[in-house]
């Protein structure tokens, strides 16, 4: 079957339709593979952190990895937070969470080409005291979080931008040590381009601040949060070509979209963008909710797969294959 004859039945096909052919034909696993998207599920951490405990019994998370894991197939999973259970109750079984996770992480190796043969089992760190507890639950990766934000940074985890620069500058120390060479590290840049509490961010600083922490941290993943569900996508242009002038690598940028009816079209031109940029590293979610409790009364939901895969779908179909002639089957 030629590349055009796959399109035009994509183009008559459900974004369902479309990933489940994706997922067991050759011809779709081999489109799909050129552009390789890495999918972090955030469902049952940022998804839930504006949930109450009593609504989300650790029964109700375990249905919910399941869904997660044997529907959706997501690279990477992050399962909660080691924040302190007085501030997210929610969060306060993170530890059993990652445990019960850790069991299933090599469910994909015997499976398609199409999926990664080991799920990563991420963890939020919030600061350096509670870098232990990740250590000691022999967490392999860890996600931190900063923002470009002074106020939204002393709200969200009661540090100042500096104060949190301390306290990486300390975990960071600790990584470095032989025993934890191998851990992954994913650092959350918040309030790209504008914080709940402030307003809009000079971009510049924005600039300033990524590049920074790029320089002094081994990362192994930089992720530019749209904290307000704002960025637009000439901003966003903006930031990851200057990024990319600067000599940050593509693949270490990801992407942690907030989407609504109101920012839908700015958010799928960033998506598209970014993957014909080789940015292939997006935050998805099977709720429809998320966002920062503590600082945004009622947060944009999180980038659900559906909409990625809207975006992926397009893309395939707009910016690549139509072109392509029975010469390329």
């Amino acid at each position: 079957m030629s590349y055009k004859i796959i399109m035009q039945n994509l183009l008559s096909s459900n974004t369902y339709k479309t990933m489940k052919l994706l997922r067991t034909s050759p011809k779709y696993i081999d489109i799909y593979k050129k552009i390789r998207p890495i999918l972090t599920d955030v469902s049952l951490r940022d998804g839930l952190q504006t949930e109450r405990r009593d609504d989300w019994p650790i029964s109700k998370k375990k249905d919910l990895l399941h869904e997660i894991v044997f529907v959706e197939k997501p690279h990477k999973i992050e399962v909660g937070s080691f924040v302190s259970p007085h501030l997210l109750p929610i969060m306060g079984d993170t530890d059993q969470m990652f445990h019960y996770a850790s069991n299933m992480k090599h469910l994909y190796e015997d499976s398609k080409p199409i999926f990664p043969k080991t799920l990563e089992i991420y963890v939020l760190v919030p600061s350096h005291k509670k870098l232990e507890e990740a250590l000691k639950n022999n967490v392999k990766h860890m996600s931190f979080v900063t923002s470009c934000s002074n106020r939204f940074q002393k709200k969200n985890v009661n540090k100042t931008i500096e104060e949190t620069k301390e306290d990486l500058d300390k975990i960071f120390e600790v990584l470095k040590k032989p025993e934890n060479q191998d851990i992954k590290k994913k650092l959350y840049i918040s309030c790209i381009t504008e914080c709940p509490i402030e307003g809009k961010i000079d971009m510049d600083y924005i600039l300033h601040e990524i590049c920074r922490y790029n320089t002094i941290y081994e990362l192994d993943e930089i992720c530019l949060s749209d904290t307000c569900g704002t960025l637009t996508f000439e901003d966003y242009k903006y930031i990851v070509e200057t990024l990319f002038h600067f000599g940050i690598l593509r693949t270490k940028i990801g992407l942690h979209l907030h989407v609504d009816t109101g920012n839908e079209g700015e958010a799928r031109q960033i998506v598209n963008y970014s993957l014909k940029n080789n940015i292939s590293r997006f935050d998805v979610s099977v709720l429809t909710s998320g966002g920062c409790s503590l600082t945004i009364k009622q947060a944009k939901p999180n980038m659900t797969y559906d909409f990625f895969y809207g975006c992926l779908y397009s893309y395939l179909i707009d910016d690549i294959h139509l072109s392509l002639t029975d010469d390329n089957s």
